[in-house]
This record gives structure tokens, C-alpha cells and sequence, in this order.
């Protein structure tokens, strides 16, 4: 049985899906090529060039995704803090009567500390919390200090 050769863009098509899918079989299905033929394919550098190119891209589309969600995630969260919540009810009537609630004292608070957080980290004004792991062990010592000068005996503080 003759071997198939495969274009260069049939292999740039299938380091794509590859990239796309993360699935041998779902290549195979999808472009009826062997998977055996794929699992050889993903060892070839020219194959690695195509699929890394393709992950970079299929990354790109799904950044520029998210940041069209975190947006509107966004302007969702300002509208709640600036006017409240939409609350949708029916009369007794049946009619439909829309009116805005202000957010809790605990929603607004949470909100505030995520955005802090957040805003912390990507100005890389993150808590360094090997301080508080030294202030730990500072603590620690003392205590052991104190227990010492009361019994006369070293105990160490387990934790």
C-alpha cells in the first residue's frame, strides 16, 4: 500500500485542528486522516512550527474573547453600582413592572475587594506574604520566649 505524503498545507491544516481540538481522534474524524498518521505528525519540527503558529492564534481569538466579555462584564457591574439591579415582577394583572434595587452593603463590599485585588495585581502591588509567614515565626519565638521565662523550660509552640 503506497504511503500518502501530505502537502504542506495539509499539515499546516492538521496542526491546526490538532491545536484547535487538543484531540488525535477528533483530527482524524475530522479530516479522515489516521490518528497513528497525527501521533508521527506531532514528532515532525515542521509539524511543531505549524501547531505552535496555531495555538498562538487560537490563543489570540480567545483573549480577544474574553476581554469583549470582561467589558461587558464591566459596564454590567458600573450599571448595578450607579442605578441597582433591574428586578423584573408581575402584577396581579399580569403587567410587567421593572424597577432597580441598589446593591447590598455586602455585594458593594466584595465588588470593591476583587477590583482592589485586581487592580493591585496588575500594577504588580501585590501583598508579600512571606512577611506575614516572618511575623509567624517572629510571633512564634516569643511565645516560646515567654513560656520559657514563666516555667523556666524551653516548649517549643507546634503548628
Amino acid at each position: 500500500m503506497p504511503v500518502k505524503v501530505y502537502t504542506q498545507a495539509e499539515v499546516a491544516q492538521i496542526a491546526a485542528t490538532y491545536a484547535a481540538t487538543g484531540n488525535v481522534n477528533e483530527v482524524s474524524r475530522q479530516l479522515n486522516v489516521p490518528s497513528t498518521t497525527i501521533k508521527d505528525m506531532r514528532k515532525n519540527p515542521q509539524f511543531i512550527e505549524y501547531y505552535n503558529l496555531a495555538l498562538s492564534e487560537h490563543r489570540e481569538q480567545i483573549q480577544a474573547g474574553l476581554q469583549q466579555i470582561m467589558t461587558k462584564a464591566l459596564n454590567n457591574i458600573s450599571d448595578g453600582l450607579n442605578n441597582g439591579d433591574e428586578i423584573v415582577s408581575f402584577g396581579s394583572d399580569g403587567e410587567v413592572r421593572r424597577t432597580r434595587r441598589m446593591p447590598s452593603t455586602k455585594d458593594t463590599a466584595i465588588t470593591f475587594a476583587i477590583v482592589t485585588d485586581k487592580l493591585q495585581l496588575l500594577s504588580g502591588k501585590t501583598i508579600n506574604t512571606s512577611q506575614g509567614e516572618d511575623r509567624l515565626e517572629m510571633l512564634a519565638k516569643r511565645l516560646e520566649d515567654v513560656a520559657q521565662s514563666i516555667t523556666g523550660e524551653a516548649k517549643p509552640v507546634s503548628g
